[in-house]
């Protein structure tokens, strides 16, 4: 869960792109979330090859990480500006515009 917690804050920004669509954007945070549950998975010791119970580790960790990401990003990441603020930082310009200076 703290992975899911930091990780939507300082991690989660520096990958997204803000002239993504808002599809793009969301399947990329279901693929970081999922790395992030593997991580989490695998650092826990629960990760023992491929069996039901390391599969139900995985799903569950998915599921905690993907709510603690969504809620964070949006709640302080979001209502604090610092996720906009990083993305904006870490992004190349979208095509055809040019980046602001600050």
């Amino acid at each position: 869960m703290l992975i899911g917690l930091v990780g939507s804050v300082l991690g989660l920004p520096v990958v997204q792109q803000p002239h993504w669509s808002a599809r793009t954007r969301w399947w990329v945070t279901v693929g970081f979330c999922a790395a992030a549950a593997l991580l989490s998975t695998a650092l826990s010791g629960q990760l023992d090859g491929v069996d039901w119970h390391s599969a139900r580790s995985v799903a569950t960790a998915f599921v905690v990480v993907l709510g603690a990401a969504t809620a964070t990003y949006k709640g302080l990441g979001k209502g604090f500006g610092v996720a906009p603020m990083v993305e904006r930082l870490t992004s190349p310009p979208a095509p055809g515009r040019h980046r602001r200076r600050y």
